[in-house]
């Protein structure tokens, strides 16, 4: 049952990050217009935030895109901290996303 528990999380804390990249990915593609554009953003953002952490910021684990789904070091009791951001982020990204839509359809 551990096994399971441990995969479905794991599978939720992927999702949780897939979902922001992709809002983030369609802001860029709303607002730069360009498909391209849209498919590299996310691609951009992953690795940036990697390498900003390995780089510069090695004890600020929190920014490192893998941290998010492997949660190897201690946010909290059952990861709830890090639930806590993925949850924040992927709202905050869909709403970004919705207000950038909002704003391009207003144009029309």
């Amino acid at each position: 049952m551990s096994t399971i528990f441990t995969l479905l999380a794991t599978l939720g804390r992927i999702l949780l990050s897939a979902s922001s990249l992709a809002s983030l990915s369609a802001v860029a593609g709303v607002l730069g217009g360009s498909v391209y554009l849209a498919f590299g953003v996310p691609f951009l953002l992953w690795y940036a935030c990697i390498i900003l952490r390995e780089r510069y910021f090695e004890t600020l684990y929190c920014i490192d895109p893998t941290e998010w789904i492997t949660a190897e070091n201690n946010w909290g009791n059952n990861q709830t901290g890090l639930w806590i951001l993925l949850l924040l982020l992927a709202l905050f990204c869909a709403a970004l996303h919705w207000i950038v839509l909002d704003w391009k359809l207003r144009e029309i």
